[in-house]
Formats: C-alpha cells, structure tokens, sequence
C-alpha cells in the first residue's frame, strides 16, 4: 500500500479518536469550543483520502502507460530496424543478381557477309587467360578456309576515350579448322579496363569479306 495512504488513514484514525473524545467531553461539560477551533470534519477527512487514493492510481496507470508506450515505442524501433536491415539485405541481393553473368550476357554476334562471327568476352567470367584480355571467337562459313588468316592482324580494341591496350595482340588455336573455327583474340592486360571505363569496343577491319565489323561491351558487362 502507499505510504501516503497509510499515513492518512492513520491521521484520520487520530482524528476520529479526538473527535470521539470531544463529544464524551461535551457531554461531561469538560470541553469548549474556544475562539474559532472548529472540530474535525469525518466526511472532509474521508474525500480527501478518496481524493489521494484516486491520484495514486492516476498516477499508476500513467506510470504502466508509459511503460506499455515504451514498450510500443521499442517494438516500432525494431521493426523499423528489421525493415531497413530487409532493405538492405535485398539491396545486396539485387546488386548479386546483377552482377552475375553468364556466357550469353558476353557474347556479342555479326552475322553480315558470309562469315557469321560470335564473340564472347572472357574475363567478367573469370574465364580469361592469365595476363590477357580473352575474346573466345567462334566463325562459321562455307565459302573460305579460316586456317588461312590470323585474325589479331585484324582486330583493334578500344575503350570509350579510344585508348588501346599497349603491346600486340595474338590469335591462338583452340579447335575446329577450314570453314569452321572456335579461337582465342588475345590482347595484353595491363590494366587497360578501370572503374571509370564506359565500354570496351573490338573493331575487325577488312576480314576477308566486310571492310568492318563492331563488337561492343558495355560498362555492365566489363565484370566491374
């Protein structure tokens, strides 16, 4: 119980003792009013304790109201908490998704003239050779026989600012021959790709048959 509760209610014990004792004494004729005493009002006594007794469980109830308020306030912050973490775990996720290519994602097709030319970008795979920038080229025709040309004698790579990489290039054999051939375009890595590249373009001029042909990857596909 509240210590203000148990001190009114023993202050209006005392009173109504002193109260019972007056009237005794009036009845005897021992006691008298003197000036303006007045004798001590029951029913004052009794509101006022109401009164406190109300208060305190006011005050109780703001007190666990504030609790459950805070508690509230501690669930939202969590929430909140789990939300952005969400966010930002699917943010992750997206940038993954993103970033993972495959080989149809690299390869980059001309099929004008009559030689049909598909080149995929090595290295955003992780599949370049070491020290290289590594173009696997596939060609197909039926009119010449490829294991007549070198295709590095023809092939120029460009960054957006029209940089080239330093050093030459070289085609090496993988596999196939004549009308039908799947090599390696090789160009020295010597950091020629930076953040700040906006694409890579593989230019073939005057191969055989077409006096250019343009392979171009984008910033997204550079493996950045």
């Amino acid at each position: 119980m509240n210590k203000r509760i148990i001190l009114l209610l023993a202050i209006l014990t005392i009173a109504l003792v002193v109260v019972g004792c007056s009237s005794r004494n009036k009845d005897k004729g021992e006691v008298q009013v003197q000036g303006n005493e007045q004798p001590i009002n029951e029913n004052i006594i009794e509101n006022i304790i109401e009164n406190i007794i109300e208060n305190n469980n006011e005050n109780n109830f703001g007190a666990e109201e504030k609790q459950e308020i805070g508690k509230t306030e501690d669930a939202n912050i969590k929430k909140e908490t789990n939300v952005e973490q969400m966010t930002e775990q699917n943010k992750d996720t997206i940038k993954n998704t993103k970033s993972t290519l495959n080989s149809g994602d690299l390869e980059r097709y001309n099929g004008e003239g009559d030689i049909q030319m598909g080149i995929i970008f090595a290295n955003p795979l992780g599949q370049g050779k070491e020290g290289y920038l590594t173009f696997v080229v596939q060609m197909d025709n039926h009119s010449y026989n490829l294991d007549e040309y070198n295709l590095s004698k023809y092939a120029t790579l460009l960054d957006d600012k029209g940089n080239s990489p330093q050093g030459d290039a070289k085609w090496e054999v993988y596999s196939g021959g004549g009308h039908h051939v799947i090599n390696y375009l090789l160009f020295p890595d010597n950091g020629f790709i930076t953040a700040e590249t906006k694409y890579v373009k593989l230019i073939i001029k005057d191969f055989i048959d077409l006096p250019l042909r343009e392979f171009i990857w984008e910033k997204e596909f550079l493996g950045l």
